[in-house]
Order: C-alpha cells, then sequence, then structure tokens
C-alpha cells in the first residue's frame, strides 16, 4: 500500500536500486545488507481564484501576477491561476492609469492606496495554499474631484472649494453662506444628483465624473438698499 499525504500525489519510491522513482518496490527473498527508500511527491495544484471589480469613467487594463504568472482583465471578471499546494506567495496587482486619473486600489477589505500613475502596484496578503485554494478580491475605484464655486464671492462664499469623491460615491457636506445684504438662492451641478437644491448646506451623490457645483446669491426680494430714500422718487403733476 503505497502512502498518501494531504495536498501531495505520491509519485513512487527512490532508493537503493532505483535508478528513478518507482511505485512498488520488490525486495527478492534471501537479500542482505542495508536498504533505505523515501517518498517521493509531488505537490498537487489549486486554484487561486481572483475577482476585479472596476468603479471607474473609463475601464483600464488589470494585470494579476502570482508565482511569476501575469494575466490580465481588460475590465471586470474573474482570472483563475494553478498554485501549488503549500507554495506560499504575495499576488500582485498591476494597472496603467488613464492620464490625468487618479484611483483607488483595494486587496479584499484591506488598507487601499491610491495611485494616479502607470504601472502602480499594491500587494496582497501573503498566503499558504491550502486544498480549499484561495480566492481573493480586487477593487479599483477612479477618485474624482468635484470643485465648489460661487456665482459671484462678493455676494457669498462656498466651502470647501474642492473635494475628493469616489466613484459613485456622494460628497462631504457643501455649505454655502451668504455676504451681508445677500442671500443664497440655490445650487447647481455639472453632474451628479444634488441632496439639496434649496438648502445652504446639500451633497453631491452618486458621482460619475469630475463635477462643478456652484451656489447661486442675489439680493433679497423685496429688497430696499439703505439709501432706500434716495431710491424712491415721488412724482405728481402739476
Amino acid at each position: 500500500i503505497n502512502p498518501t499525504k494531504t495536498g501531495y500525489t505520491f509519485v513512487g519510491w527512490t532508493g537503493t536500486g532505483l535508478d528513478s522513482a518507482t511505485m512498488a518496490v520488490t525486495i527478492a527473498k534471501g537479500s542482505t545488507g542495508n536498504r533505505s527508500y523515501t517518498a517521493t511527491w509531488t505537490a498537487n495544484n489549486y486554484k487561486y481564484t481572483v475577482t476585479v471589480a472596476q468603479n471607474v469613467e473609463t475601464a483600464t487594463t488589470i494585470t494579476i501576477v502570482a508565482n511569476g504568472i501575469e494575466k490580465t482583465i481588460a475590465a471586470s471578471g474573474t482570472v483563475e491561476f494553478d498554485i501549488p499546494y503549500n507554495t506560499t506567495f504575495t499576488p500582485t496587482v498591476k494597472f496603467a492609469a488613464q492620464s490625468g486619473k487618479s484611483y483607488n486600489l483595494v486587496w479584499g477589505t484591506s488598507a487601499s492606496k491610491t495611485a494616479s500613475t502607470a504601472d502602480s502596484a499594491i500587494s496582497g496578503s501573503q498566503i499558504t495554499m491550502s486544498t480549499s485554494g484561495a480566492t481573493a478580491t480586487v477593487t479599483l475605484t477612479e477618485i474624482l474631484t468635484v470643485t465648489v464655486a460661487s456665482n459671484d464671492v462678493n455676494m457669498g462664499t462656498v466651502s470647501p472649494s474642492s473635494t475628493t469623491v469616489l466613484y459613485g460615491g456622494t460628497t462631504e457636506t457643501l455649505t454655502a453662506t451668504a455676504s451681508t445684504r445677500y442671500a443664497f438662492t440655490g445650487w447647481g451641478t455639472t453632474a451628479g444628483t444634488l441632496s439639496s437644491t434649496t438648502s445652504t448646506t446639500t451633497t453631491l451623490t452618486n458621482v460619475t465624473t469630475n463635477a462643478t457645483v456652484t451656489a447661486t446669491f442675489g439680493l433679497p426680494k423685496p429688497y430696499l438698499s439703505k439709501n432706500w430714500k434716495s431710491d424712491i422718487v415721488i412724482s405728481g403733476g402739476s
């Protein structure tokens, strides 16, 4: 009966009088002298599966590298590697960033890395392959910029003046503050959805491209200036 070993396939015996691994060893009756035999094994391959998701305006090519093997995904999807049992390795992901764009790259739920240059890479956790295989997820999310502006800085200001947000996400709170004698009249945006267009505080949701949010200020209605007496003209017939 040949031996068994978790994660390995028995490929034969080596040792005294054997030129190569042999599945069965026969010792002739009457043989004398010491003999030594060693069981020889080959590690079984198990699946290492990587699922890639992209939350971006324009998909980019992603390459997963594991044990010297590279596999490329044009957008989102899954790649598999056959990795020998009990092999320890650290998979790496690389991607070609679109010009002028930056990204947030995450292995599973581990700490993320901000990257904006081509072939940026981040390593996943070290894994020792088991008989159950292994899985990992990679999520590449574009970092977008939202510019916040006032239609007239003399009439009112905004805060912050700029902010970043992950693709599909929601910005921090945007605040409009009217100057003395002026009133806030509403928000507008070039992209995304405003949680409120009339409140002095709002957020921009579902951001899928760089956007500009503008706060509009004007004179309150009705309005009389501090020089209201000179503003009023009384006319009458003779």
